[in-house]
């Protein structure tokens, strides 16, 4: 007789074992990263700070802190025999990558642009590293470069929030005021784990997403045959692209929403479904399959208590736009996750 978990599993602190395996999101990038792409994934922010005497000390000091508090900033991703593991460093051995140097104005942008391009090798190198670009005794620029691997997009307003915080303690001689982490990254990874379960297991969640998908995606165009320019002759960056900025004004605003809501959709649908539409209609398929990246946070607890630097990350898939009938077409966008 076949069972089935009686309830899902709770995200709370847990034992921690030996070996601590990667997020599932964690393991396309640290794969990328083997491969020589790991720079691509590279999380970068640079903060002016103005108008005052600005301590660098304090500053390298609250550096330090927020890595003490948050453990994906002091984890290292080594090769195992059984697949890359995080290796979470004691706060007492840590030893950021902290560089001040002197600069002019005009050196500023290509220096932040050049630590920001700069890889990690995340077997060997802690996943964060700052550039104290001081211009002046009241202009400094902290260029702050963390791994994907260890941040996303939506974790970055929490960490800087943190690194405030410790910076005024800091220079104040106190502590950082900051509530305990009720979590951590590697509680959250086993958790993840243990929620989708192993593809052996037939009933696991792992497995039935697994098959979902295989058969959602069934049969689909491997590649459009859009048409494009002659290639150059010179390889092209396989991640090279372009950011194409598109405006509406507010009557096209107003009636992208009433088509939404006449649909019972939201306009990130609507808008994806026309850019499906739009692509169909170029390539002439009516079989389109547009992915975008999402945060991933499932959990709400997650979200509300837990808030520290990390990676999940997730893919939101919509396939079959009719090109021929837009309405038709919103309605068969609403994404499933």
């Amino acid at each position: 007789m076949c069972s089935r978990p009686a309830a899902p599993p709770v995200l709370a602190p847990r034992p921690h074992p030996d070996r601590v395996p990667l997020a599932p999101a964690q393991e396309r990038m640290w794969h990328a990263a083997t491969r020589g792409r790991s720079a691509d994934w590279n999380v970068a922010r640079a903060i002016r700070l103005r108008g005052a005497s600005v301590d660098v000390a304090a500053l390298r000091a609250a550096l330090k802190l927020l890595a003490a508090r948050h453990d994906p900033l002091r984890t290292r991703y080594p090769a195992t025999a059984r697949g890359p593991a995080q290796q979470v460093v004691d706060p007492d051995d840590v030893v950021l990558d902290v560089v001040e140097c002197r600069i002019t104005e005009a050196e500023l942008a290509p220096a932040v642009a050049a630590s920001a391009e700069q890889p990690f090798d995340l077997t060997r190198d802690l996943p964060m590293r700052a550039r104290l670009f001081v211009l002046g005794p009241d202009d400094v620029v902290l260029a702050l470069v963390v791994h994907h691997i260890s941040v996303d997009g939506r974790s970055m307003g929490p960490l800087i929030g943190d690194l405030v915080t410790a910076y005024l303690a800091c220079c104040a001689g106190t502590a950082p005021g900051w509530a305990p982490l009720s979590i951590s990254y590697v509680d959250y990874t086993l958790w993840k784990h243990e929620q989708l379960g192993e593809f052996t297991d037939e009933w696991s969640r792992a497995t039935h997403q697994l098959r979902y998908w295989a058969n959602a995606l069934a049969g689909r165009p491997a590649l459009l045959d859009l048409p494009v320019r002659a290639q150059p002759s010179t390889p092209i960056d396989p991640v090279a692209g372009a950011l194409l900025p598109v405006s509406f004004d507010a009557a096209t605003h107003a009636g992208l929403l009433r088509l939404a809501q006449d649909g019972r959709a939201s306009l990130f649908m609507v808008l994806q479904a026309a850019f499906a539409l739009t692509v169909g209609a170029f390539a002439r398929s009516a079989d389109v399959t547009v992915a975008t990246a999402i945060s991933g946070r499932d959990h709400r607890r997650h979200v509300a208590e837990h808030r520290p630097p990390r990676h999940q990350g997730a893919r939101l898939i919509s396939r079959r736009v009719p090109w021929h009938n837009p309405r038709r077409a919103t309605r068969r966008c609403r994404p499933r996750d």
